[in-house]
């Protein structure tokens, strides 16, 4: 496959450092490293079951048993939080 693009990802040392310790474990360069987990979260992201109708969306979070309130309430209690 030839790879003729180029993708510049700003990082501070500490990461490069991080990211080429992860490629050493598998014997690769840290570009093929980063090129592989990129892949991965792209496909992943990318993936058609993230496409969710939004009937289908308000059943998931019926489902999660989250704490609710009524709107009143909650706008109430959001303000307090960013007051604190």
């Amino acid at each position: 496959m030839s790879m003729n693009k180029r993708l510049q990802v700003p990082m501070t040392k500490e990461d490069e450092k991080l990211i080429k310790s992860a490629a050493k474990i598998y014997d690769i360069s840290a570009s093929e490293w980063a090129r592989r987990i990129l892949r991965k979260a792209a496909e992943r992201d990318t993936a058609a079951d993230l496409v969710v109708d939004p009937l289908e969306a308000v059943n998931r979070m019926s489902k999660m048993s989250a704490p609710i309130d009524s709107v009143k309430k909650m706008k109430a209690q959001s303000l307090k939080g960013r007051l604190k």
